[in-house]
């Protein structure tokens, strides 16, 4: 039977172990996004309570009804915050695993860190400041749609990846420090706008990974559907 040239080029069933992380990357950037919002939200209103009433901030009643709404939104925002942060935070090493496995699924060969230490070296003391860095560095450089199985290594990583995981370490050392001295001094701001840089980085590397993942997968499926096709191989006439 022969092939219709006019048909689109039929697509591969997704490598074994492939699966599509379109819903998930929208939920971590959603997350990621929220997370930004509301520690901007709550510093502003914690540096306007330093201004107008000091006294809030250590456990005084507010003088007036501004010092209360901005103290009811310091409550607020923190108590969201912390509740995105531990979804978004979950959410986001579930896909670190998920791309992971797609980027060997997609044929990326020699990749040093699995689906589970992607995630494992977050949770070890002193490696994990450094470790998830060149895991996801390593994921970034394995999702590159135009390199071959051994290939993917060749270029160097880009340096938004770096600058992400640069603020994200400021931003956990900075709450460290305002949580060691007591709130009271301008470390206590550090987290609040420390932490949406690295937000906003964080969604800037989930996004180009799914964006390069997505590429690979149309581009072997295509070079698959055209190389499996009937009239890509000679045709025997027979006299």
């Amino acid at each position: 039977m022969s092939s219709n040239p006019f048909l689109p080029p039929r697509q591969r069933e997704p490598a074994p172990g492939y699966g599509s992380t379109r819903v998930l990357t929208v939920l971590v950037v959603s997350i990621l996004a929220l997370d930004a919002v509301l520690l901007i939200v709550n510093g502003v209103c914690v540096a306007l309570l330093a201004v107008l009433d000091p006294g809030v901030l250590k456990q005084s009643e507010p003088r007036d009804p501004l010092s209360a709404l901005l103290s009811v939104a310091v409550f607020l925002s923190s108590a969201f915050y912390l509740l995105a942060y531990g979804v978004g935070g979950f959410l986001f090493l579930f896909w670190l695993a998920r791309a992971n496995q797609n980027a060997r699924a997609l044929g990326s060969k020699n990749m040093e860190f699995t689906p589970g230490w992607m995630v494992g070296w977050f949770f070890v003391p002193i490696f994990n400041l450094f470790k998830p860095y060149e895991a996801v560095d390593e994921l970034y450089l394995a999702s590159d749609p135009t390199s071959g199985e051994d290939q993917w290594g060749a270029s160097d990583p880009p340096r938004f990846i770096l600058a992400w995981w640069l603020s994200w370490l400021f931003f956990g050392i900075g709450g460290s420090l305002a949580h060691f001295l007591g709130g009271q001094t301008a470390w206590a701001l550090v987290p609040n706008f420390a932490g949406p840089l690295a937000a906003a980085l964080a969604i800037a590397v989930v996004l180009s990974i799914d964006r390069r993942q997505t590429e690979k997968r149309k581009r072997i499926g295509t070079l698959s559907s055209f190389n499996e096709s009937p009239s890509s191989t000679p045709r025997k006439f027979s006299l």
